[in-house]
């Protein structure tokens, strides 16, 4: 199998020679719909939980229980599974955005999604340097996409119908 050489450091397989960055707007959207669908999943469960405690406190902490799981399983789904194996989450898969490995071109696998997701943590903590990084850089790549040699990447647009590699949710 022949790859073609890279240009502007990845290669988007079935995408233009050249990788285009993603903007730091539509980045941003895509994050904000990633939140919205997680937040979307879990806060019936919160408010449920909410409303119960004043009937049974046992139930009501049953239910605040099951939301933060819930809402943990679904962020590790949204923010790290799904980017890991696919490259792009419902929100940068909805902007036409996917997340590469800038030597490979390939989606960046969950150990580096893992890593991502920490370094993320640590740099947003400090005033947000690792994120406005991203508007001083000339490839839009944030402080973690740096350190990590990543790169958010211009797709086609595939809306934010569930992404399950093979068909497969798991």
């Amino acid at each position: 199998m022949s790859m073609q050489p890279p240009m502007d450091g990845a290669i988007v397989p079935g995408g233009p020679p050249a990788a285009v960055p993603g903007t730091i707007g539509s980045r941003f959207v895509a994050r904000l719909i990633d939140g919205l669908i997680v937040i979307a999943v879990a806060a019936p469960l919160f408010f449920l939980g909410i409303i119960l405690v004043n009937v049974s406190d046992i139930l009501g902490i049953l239910f605040l229980l099951a939301a933060f799981i819930v809402y943990l399983v679904m962020a590790f789904w949204v923010m790290l599974w799904a980017l890991g194996e696919t490259g792009q989450t419902p929100g940068k898969r909805s902007q036409g955005l996917m997340l590469v490995d800038r030597s490979t071109g390939q989606p960046v696998g969950g150990g580096k999604a893992i890593v991502r997701w920490i370094l993320e943590s640590v740099f947003s903590t400090a005033c947000y340097i690792g994120y406005l990084w991203a508007f001083f850089d000339k490839d839009n790549q944030t402080l973690y996409d740096k350190v990590l040699d990543s790169h958010v990447v211009q797709v086609p647009a595939g809306g934010i119908t569930p992404i399950f590699p093979g068909g497969k949710p798991f």
